[in-house]
């Protein structure tokens, strides 16, 4: 951990960072499944959710980067590699599916596992008496959720 003035326990500090990364490797491994999705969708609803895919991985952009500035903002490392990625998210591995429908139901199972999982992250942060924190996960909780209800809309 890096020295910083923030009045956080450093081992405080050290567990919000870790969380912070797991949810930095699902952002990023969601927003690579949510590109991969766009990129090979097939069928009679594939322009559209082509159009919803790019919306949904225009909007992970900026939320993968206030999560990474907020574990170096605390003293942490953002684990942002790929290698981390693949280490630290909790996201099932994408299939390897082209029809819409089944594209959808892939997707709609991945940004579940994220929302559910971050959901659980709020409340781990909030006891470790960082509002800052939890307020960010609070905001990515909220456009995950938001994200959902779209793919589950259009199912």
């Amino acid at each position: 951990m890096n020295n910083t003035n923030i009045n956080i326990a450093e081992k405080n500090r050290e567990d919000i960072c870790k969380v912070l990364n797991k949810t930095l490797a699902n952002l990023s491994d969601l927003s690579m499944i949510t590109k991969h999705a766009h990129w090979n969708l097939r069928g009679p609803r594939s322009y559209f959710l082509h159009k919803l895919f790019d919306d949904l991985y225009e909007n992970l952009i900026p939320l993968i980067d206030e999560v990474a500035e907020r574990i170096a903002t605390l003293g942490g490392l953002a684990e942002g590699r790929v290698a981390n990625v693949l280490k630290n998210t909790s996201i099932k591995s994408f299939p390897e599916v082209t029809k819409d429908k089944e594209v959808l139901e892939a997707l709609i199972e991945s940004y579940s596992s994220f929302v559910n999982s971050n959901r659980d992250d709020v409340s781990v942060v909030s006891a470790l008496e960082d509002e800052a924190t939890a307020d960010l996960l609070v905001e990515v909780q909220r456009k995950g959720d938001k994200s959902l209800w779209f793919l589950e809309a259009h199912f």
